[in-house]
């Protein structure tokens, strides 16, 4: 037995059709949210492809032409470049926190590390011309992500 209603099919004056009368604009209204949603996730996911695109062929062209900002039609759009650490690969997460643990740096990884908190360290240390720790590149890749932001003028 199936417990799937077809709502076209229900006489709303019996009880069971009375109750699912009450809910019956709450589901159309659900189903065609749910619907919607999926629509506005594929143009969003577009989108920001777009975007991606976009964004690559700006930071040639500012990086060509030595831009770093401009302002235009209201928006500054600009330029950022920030370090950013991830585990090596082949390093397990035990190699790294062992390793952490033998340079000082336990706090940054409570039994758990963050690749947020070793970038911030990694960028504090280069900002302040100060080597990382010795055999970091064992354990971590640096990467530089460049990125095209833009803010209302």
């Amino acid at each position: 037995m199936s417990d799937e209603v077809d709502i076209d099919k229900l006489d709303f004056q019996s009880p069971q059709g009375s109750m699912l009368g009450n809910v019956n604009d709450l589901m159309v209204e659900y189903a065609e949210h749910k619907t919607r949603r999926k629509v506005l996730e594929k143009e969003l996911d577009d989108v920001k492809a777009h975007i991606r695109n976009m964004e690559d062929r700006l930071i040639d062209h500012f990086i060509e032409s030595g831009m770093t900002s401009i302002k235009l039609h209201g928006f500054t759009l600009y330029m950022t470049t920030q370090l950013w650490v991830k585990y090596k690969g082949g390093k397990t997460k035990e190699d790294i926190i062992e390793y952490l643990d033998s340079i000082g740096l336990s706090a940054m990884a409570p039994r758990g590390t963050n690749s947020s908190t070793l970038s911030a360290f990694a960028r504090e240390q280069k900002k302040n011309d100060e080597p990382l720790p010795e055999n970091w590149e064992q354990f971590f890749e640096d990467s530089i992500k460049t990125n095209i932001k833009v803010r209302s003028s």
